[in-house]
């Protein structure tokens, strides 16, 4: 017996159910399989809404790498993780020098071009363990797992050297980021919080001192 599962008007699947002895199901089987099939189709609806939910939560619309909500989360999930395995963990954050610049002179449109083919360039350079999220506005944050302050440094010159190559349509200025790296082996005190926040100062060291550079917390020297 074959029951569809429809859900305003459109079949979304069928519920089968099978005897062995011929002639098995009758007329009030198949009017509680129906009842039945209601209430999967709204527990398969609510199911579907609740993953489109969480995907949009997760996942920034413009970019499609990770939102700052996945940052938050995630990232205390990976931040704890090297607590209590004792092992290093970077973070980095960098955003677009002048990005403000390139909205007014070319507009929002293109603005928002140069942050999408950013957001790929740097997915295709970071691991799979890695999390890479866009943290605000034309700022983005990578945290790198078991990844001492050197190692880190090391990758996102590779990043930026990625970036450096990219070439913007309709953009004739070069266009440039500011990084801030912070690394350590999380103590019992610390938070997720402070190592944001130490790289968050870097990154303004950077774009204090001349921007299109990487800055360590650790020396405040590129």
């Amino acid at each position: 017996m074959g029951i569809p599962l429809i859900h305003y008007g459109d079949v979304i699947g069928i519920m089968a159910l099978d005897s062995l002895k011929p002639g098995a199901y009758r007329q009030y089987h198949i009017e509680l399989a129906q009842v039945i099939a209601v209430h999967v189709v709204i527990a398969l609806e609510n199911a579907r809404l609740h993953e489109k939910a969480y995907k949009m939560a997760m996942e920034d619309a413009l970019t499609k790498i990770g939102s700052r909500y996945r940052f938050q989360m995630e990232g205390r999930i990976m931040f704890e993780t090297a607590r209590r395995a004792k092992s290093s963990i970077s973070f980095i954050i960098f955003d677009i020098d002048h990005f403000k610049k390139v909205n007014d002179n070319y507009g929002h449109l293109s603005g928002d071009s140069v942050l999408q083919m950013m957001a790929k360039a740097v997915s295709e350079e970071v691991r799979i363990i890695d999390l890479f999220a866009r943290y605000g506005g034309e700022e983005f944050v990578v945290i790198l797992p078991e990844t001492e302050d050197s190692a880190a440094l090391t990758v996102f010159k590779r990043i930026n050297n990625k970036l450096a190559g990219i070439n913007y349509p309709r953009i004739k200025e070069r266009v440039t980021v500011s990084a801030g790296v912070f690394s350590g082996i999380p103590e019992k005190d610390d938070s997720m919080e402070t190592f944001v926040s130490r790289a968050d100062e870097a990154l303004y060291f950077s774009k204090n001192n001349g921007r299109n550079r990487i800055t360590l917390y650790s020396s405040q020297q590129s």
